[in-house]
């Protein structure tokens, strides 16, 4: 059976987010003989241990981009408060009184399974293997760049995906804080639901 690579930015989806991504998966595996799905894309590090061009093979992905603001000073049960989201607000930093996020469990279908809802996504523990026991380096510089230190791979972390760019700091520490969350993208949970 073909091993099958791609890639968000080779022509497979027309925009880069969940629906899209799940759909061209979707497609793919009902089309060909597929034996397993290698995803590789940029993704943003919410994980101040990290350093830019390291390469991060996570081991369970969250889709966080489905929740809910909860009201302000409502019961903080099942809920994650973002603490001083208020400082970013534009054009002058305040409160918070936006409240807290209620973040929604996906509905997991499986053949001959049934549905359970889940929060993470294991990654395929077979190809999780085959990635680690693979033997890459990876170049501190190329033809016009380099960088300050030579990147490394890193295995069994934790990913998120949501359909938005994450561009705000607060919410970067707050995914690391709350969930140990050590990158952020826009497609990987939905390829590897």
């Amino acid at each position: 059976m073909p091993l099958l690579l791609f890639t968000i930015d080779d022509g497979f989806t027309s925009e880069a987010f969940e629906l899209n991504a799940a759909v061209t998966v979707r497609t793919l595996i009902d089309v060909f003989t597929v034996s397993g799905i290698v995803h590789y894309g940029t993704a943003g590090s919410s994980n101040d241990s990290m350093s830019f061009g390291d390469v991060s093979v996570p081991k369970l992905v969250a889709y966080t981009g489905a929740w809910t603001w909860k009201k302000f000073k409502s019961s903080k049960e099942s809920s994650a408060e973002l603490r001083s989201f208020g400082e970013y607000n534009i054009p002058n930093g305040g409160e918070n009184l936006l409240g807290s996020l209620k973040y929604r469990n996906e509905e997991l279908y499986s053949v001959g399974k049934p549905m359970k809802e889940v929060f993470w996504l294991p990654v395929d523990s077979e190809w999780f293997k085959i990635a680690e026991q693979l033997k890459v380096t990876l170049e501190r510089c190329n033809d016009t760049f380099c960088l300050p230190a030579t990147p490394q791979i890193v295995y069994g972390l934790t990913g998120s995906s949501a359909d938005m760019f994450l561009d705000n700091a607060e919410y970067r520490n707050f995914l690391f804080r709350e969930f140990g969350v050590s990158t952020v993208d826009e497609e990987s949970a939905a390829v590897v639901m």
